[in-house]
């Protein structure tokens, strides 16, 4: 079998499954300030708003079910946009969950701090910002149809809205830009049944599909399997 039939077969396969639990990252257009360039554009290019919901629908991996939850992960500046790009994407926006970026030793034990009540409480990993110093992630959780069809929902109702949780390092003790904990991932799976696909996604997870270009490629990788088939498409179509 060439690699243009496994990518076609491995669309062909993605394309008939109804995800019941979607997760996006996507890449918001968060350039930072100043001089020094510090935004996400330093790592990986970035969309305009107003691309993403398009980009989404027509990658061929985008298949929720009849009843489905949506996760968006988004930063305060793109608040209103990943709450617009629910509906964008025919779902409603329910409720926000937050992960806060605690600080660890080179031991990997978490540092706690003091506070007003001479509590020991997680030291949080502050990063920049102009009012405050940002130390969290927005996690938006959306549905469609029935959300809380026994398809859909585990019915688990000890979930906390918080995940508190170290930015992944790689081998070097560096963080990461942009890859979310793998307590999120767990959350995640608490609250949603499966099938489950991420979309943007740097890395790959099981039980999980992944689309994205930032993941190894494949032949049969589901990314390359639906550009593929665009570019096919828009091949027929007569578009460059």
């Amino acid at each position: 079998m060439s690699s243009e039939e496994r990518a076609e077969q491995r669309r062909l396969e993605v394309s008939r499954i109804r995800h019941t639990c979607i997760m996006i990252d996507p890449p918001w257009p968060e350039r930072g300030g100043g001089k020094i360039t510090r935004g996400a554009q330093r790592h990986y290019p970035l969309l305009k708003t107003k691309e993403i919901a398009p980009l989404i629908k027509s990658s061929g991996a985008f298949s929720p079910a009849e009843d489905a939850h949506l996760w968006i992960w988004t930063t305060d500046t793109f608040l209103r946009h990943g709450i617009h790009l629910h509906e964008e994407l025919g779902f409603r926006y329910v409720r926000t969950f937050a992960w806060v970026k605690i600080r660890v030793d080179d031991d990997g034990h978490v540092i706690t701090t003091e506070d007003a009540a001479r509590k020991r409480r997680p030291s949080a990993r502050c990063g920049i910002g102009q009012y405050a110093r940002g130390a969290h992630e927005l996690l938006l959780f959306g549905v469609r149809g029935d959300g809380m069809h026994e398809s859909v929902w585990t019915h688990d109702h000890a979930v906390p809205s918080v995940i508190f949780a170290p930015h992944p390092t790689d081998e070097n003790g560096k963080r990461i830009h942009s890859r979310k904990p793998p307590e999120s991932y767990a959350l995640i799976e608490r609250v949603s049944k499966g099938p489950r696909m991420e979309m943007f996604a740097r890395v790959e997870r099981p039980g999980w599909s992944c689309w994205g270009n930032e993941l190894p490629q494949k032949d049969d990788s589901i990314f390359e399997a639906t550009q593929a088939a665009l570019a096919r498409q828009r091949l027929e179509a007569g578009i460059e």
